[in-house]
């Protein structure tokens, strides 16, 4: 070892070590090899999820030496090792996904203001109990806001939704930044080179047919599979046909068209009307970022070390140079191989902490981390970097003053509106969602051609893509409604099994995009890094009038199509949810009360916008327009956390599209010889 690197390795032992006591040097999990901790990656990422995941594989694949780290595992199928566990891999089965406790990180958040008319209060004229909500569980004071740690994060539980964000995003960002390589049609450009594989049928019951789309000359290759439902699912059900054509007939009726792929035109904006669902599966079985990193990892040579069950709890900092500007260096954390060490799991135990060994790790040129809205934010505070009052609330000493971090919590409004078959749909007769025992997840693992059965479908065909009177005139359409058979009433405990015990019920459920309101926040419950964050939203905190009107417009529209559907002859009983009298007073809700029920009961889940872009650190913002942090050398956010501004309709393609954005300003900067 030359004197150099020996300097090197006793810096990093050093500066570790004061830092948490940590015992190095670090042994590698590496599948490839041995790493040294004076052998160091390009590039550290933390988090595999839609910002880590792609991001490392499209380094990894450019010839840089990535490592990217997962507090998670990879869960794999004890049948057939090859793939994702059954119940991540099937798409039928992304509602118990997000319950399974292998993977699950359970956040309990809030809605509203905790200490309305405290000084300090965050409430803008208006709050609510999030205790009247009917999920809000007592014992963990707030409402179940699932996550996902595993390898691929979030995009293993997801409903693998993949709509594009719209082209007013990508310019307000290259607006708020004045970088105009955030052009909406430039963005639009990587999503369709690097990410999508199309497969679209021409005619409504032509089903999926392979379009190589049309790639830019240079193209890499694009790594995600993106398929329309297949209509011919639901021919032979009565009530899933039913449903079909009052949400197309609905469309065409109000003046709008039968739209094929709501992904298909986003520079004049995206088109009202009835949409087949796009969605991320690969001939009848999800796609995601955790099987292109599998891919990139085997092809890579080593480039690429997938380290799982490692747990980041710190940034690592140098004190040489320029004391102008703080420089990350590397990470810090814990390891273990068969316990997740983060208080969200619900396999969490105390006791794991004694058994897990400590690592640091340090990069040769950039740190990127990619937690998410949650947990971006909350190392980043663990690490001294936030709101310096915030920090010194936990003794934690400020590294760099950035009070935006945490702040500008934003989601979608969500709510469903459920109505009762007079018969049990017939296609999921024999569907019991439990993989231990069910006959038609045997047919479908039976079936040569997966695409052809019903369990190939996350459920969602048809989606109404509308633009509410409420808007703002420059802004994109904002609802999104589509039905969805079971019961979903939005996110607590046992929900999912809830939602598929029910063949009898149908769900429309409601999205408000393009919301207003960016009170929301993440803050430190204290400085021990495995504690879950205080996670509060702050729902309609700002813009609520205009917000609920279209929240109440999208709920108005699903229930005109259960009315089209009710009635002597047709399949649909009756809604009952909303109920139809006020469970406080026992009358027929008035309009008022309508809007007050839905209020309280509204939810979201994607969680964003708490390290936003922009050009202002003491205005709040976290990172510039090339992901970097503010104040800070050697690290950068690539994850949902780093919008100003809740994108879109659906979060999984936007992230997938700056993650890509990402890997260009990387290789701009450290171009390989």
């Amino acid at each position: 070892m030359t004197d150099q690197a020996q300097s090197r390795r006793n810096f990093l032992i050093q500066s570790t070590s004061i830092g948490a006591g940590l015992l190095l040097p670090h042994k590698a999990m590496s599948s490839f090899m041995d790493i040294r901790i004076d052998e160091q990656p390009d590039f550290i990422i933390v988090g595999s999820g839609a910002g880590g995941g792609p991001l490392a594989a499209r380094l990894a694949r450019r010839g840089y030496h990535v490592v990217l780290l997962e507090a998670g595992r990879d869960h794999t199928d004890p049948n057939d090792p090859e793939k994702a566990a059954i119940e991540q891999r099937v798409p039928a089965y992304q509602t118990i996904s997000t319950e399974d406790e292998r993977w699950s990180w359970d956040f309990y958040v809030r809605h509203s203001d905790p200490n309305p008319g405290k000084a300090g209060s965050r409430s803008v004229g208006f709050t609510f109990d999030d205790s009247l909500d009917s999920k809000f569980v007592k014992e963990k004071n707030g409402i179940l806001y699932p996550r996902a740690s595993a390898l691929g994060g979030c995009t293993i539980h997801n409903a693998m939704i993949t709509m594009i964000a719209d082209k007013q995003d990508w310019d307000h960002i290259k607006t708020l930044t004045g970088d105009s390589s955030w052009d909406g049609r430039e963005m639009h450009r990587l999503f369709v080179q690097r990410i999508r594989n199309k497969r679209y049928g021409s005619g409504i019951f032509s089903g999926n047919r392979y379009d190589s789309s049309r790639y830019y000359k240079g193209s890499e290759g694009s790594w995600l599979n993106n398929e329309r439902p297949n209509p011919s699912l639901i021919a032979d059900d009565a009530n899933l046909r039913s449903t079909t054509y009052s949400s197309i007939f609905h469309s065409l009726w109000s003046g709008t068209k039968l739209l094929n792929d709501p992904n298909s035109s986003p520079y004049s904006g995206r088109k009202e009307g009835a949409h087949f669902t796009p969605m991320a599966t690969r001939e009848g079985e999800r796609s995601s970022p955790r099987e292109w990193l599998l891919e990139t990892q085997k092809a890579s040579q080593g480039r690429l070390e997938i380290r799982t069950g490692h747990f980041v709890t710190r940034l690592l900092f140098s004190d040489e140079g320029s004391q102008k500007k703080q420089r990350v260096i590397g990470v810090e954390g814990l390891k273990h191989d068969s316990h997740n060490l983060y208080k969200a799991s619900p396999e969490y135990k105390e006791s794991a902490k004694k058994s897990a060994k400590n690592f640091g790790l340090k990069a040769k040129y950039e740190v990127i981390l990619s937690g998410g809205a949650f947990n971006t934010p909350q190392l980043l505070m663990l690490s001294g970097i936030g709101d310096s009052k915030e920090l010194g609330r936990h003794n934690i000493g400020t590294r760099v003053n950035l009070p935006g971090v945490g702040k500008n919590l934003q989601d979608r409004y969500e709510f469903g509106v459920v109505a009762r078959f007079k018969n049990d749909t017939e296609a999921l007769a024999n569907c019991t969602f439990d993989p231990k025992d069910d006959p038609c997840l045997d047919e479908y693992l039976e079936t040569r051609d997966k695409s052809t059965h019903l369990y190939s479908s996350n459920g969602v065909l048809v989606g109404h893509v509308k633009k509410s009177k409420s808007a703002e005139k420059e802004s994109a359409a904002d609802l999104f409604i589509f039905a969805n058979p079971g019961d979903f009433r939005g996110y607590e405990p046992n929900w999912s099994k809830k939602a598929t015990a029910v063949p009898d019920k149908l769900t429309w459920a409601v999205l408000k995009g393009q919301t207003r309101n960016t009170k929301g926040y993440v803050k430190l419950k204290s400085s021990n890094p495995h504690d879950t964050p205080d996670i509060n939203f702050m729902n309609f905190a700002e813009g609520r009038k205009a917000d609920l009107d279209a929240l109440m417009e999208g709920v108005s529209l699903a229930q005109q199509m259960n009315r089209k559907i009710t009635g002597r002859g047709k399949v649909l009983q009756e809604q009952v949810w909303p109920p139809k009298r006020n469970p406080k007073t026992g009358l027929p809700f008035s309009n008022q009360e309508l809007r007050d029920f839905v209020t309280k009961e509204t939810w979201g889940h994607h969680a964003s916008c708490t390290c936003k872009m922009g050009p202002s650190p003491d205005k709040g913002d976290v990172v510039n327009s090339k992901f970097q942090v503010h104040g800070v050398d050697g690290l950068r956010i690539v994850d949902a956390s780093v919008f100003p501004k809740i994108p879109g309709l659906f979060i999984a393609a936007p992230i997938y599209t700056i993650a890509e954005k990402a890997a260009d300003e990387l290789t701009k900067k450290y171009p390989k010889a």
